[in-house]
């Protein structure tokens, strides 16, 4: 299973975290809406992220609004070996072959 985490904050105690920081997305159709959730509800609130990458998070709201993108997501997590588990109700990481 593929669980994302903040990078910033993945030492620190869980409960002592901000909320969201650690994804698990459902399946490879539910990435790109985790991610954005992550960047606009943890990012912000994250004591452990510099300043200049909060000041990407903004950015966010505005790939929310594009269309096409949750396709691009699709697409490029396919590319990376990302899968959906048998139970779809998970991702896995299968490597392309070479």
């Amino acid at each position: 299973r593929v669980l994302f985490q903040c990078a910033c904050c993945k030492h620190i105690e869980r409960s002592k975290r901000s909320k969201l920081s650690t994804l698990a997305p459902q399946n490879v159709d539910n990435l790109y809406r985790s991610v954005v959730r992550f960047m606009m509800v943890h990012v912000p609130a994250c004591e452990h992220m510099p300043r200049n990458l909060k000041e990407l998070s903004p950015k966010a709201s505005r790939v929310v609004n594009e269309r096409g993108t949750k396709k691009h997501w699709v697409k490029s997590a396919e590319e990376i070996g990302l899968r959906n588990g048998a139970d779809r109700r998970s991702i896995v990481y299968c490597p392309p072959a070479k």
